[in-house]
């Protein structure tokens, strides 16, 4: 069975109200699914993609007695083809997360080292 898909790139507002763009996949079995049905809206955890519903998907919306229709699936912002979109905005804004990290880090090192070791990442 293979699934329709339809991609989409969503225009929202972002944490400090920016435009962000967020990348969202339409899948069907039927390229004009049916006005009735239950919709399965899908995203995912940190590190994960929207692709990873597939398999889940492929066997949800096969024929069944299942009143399923079509799912969409989003990338957060900061993952996936979310990610190509959003690039610019994403460097441009520091990771709290890593700079918090990295000050525990230093707390922790003698005061002979007055630098962190931790590495600053590039998200792309």
């Amino acid at each position: 069975m293979s699934l329709l898909c339809r991609r989409y790139v969503v225009p929202c507002k972002g944490p400090n109200e920016e435009t962000i763009r967020l990348c969202i996949a339409r899948y069907s079995l039927f390229r004009d699914p049916p006005s009735s049905g239950t919709i399965l809206f899908c995203s995912h955890g940190h590190g994960g993609y929207k692709e990873q519903w597939m398999p889940l998907l492929e066997h949800l919306l096969s024929p069944r007695d299942l009143d399923i229709t079509e799912a969409w699936c989003i990338d957060w912002y900061l993952y996936g083809d979310s990610l190509a979109y959003n690039k610019d905005f994403v460097m441009a804004t520091p990771d709290t997360g890593i700079e918090s990290l990295s000050s525990i880090y230093s707390s922790t090192q003698s005061s002979k080292r007055s630098q962190s070791t931790l590495m600053r990442t590039n998200p792309c």
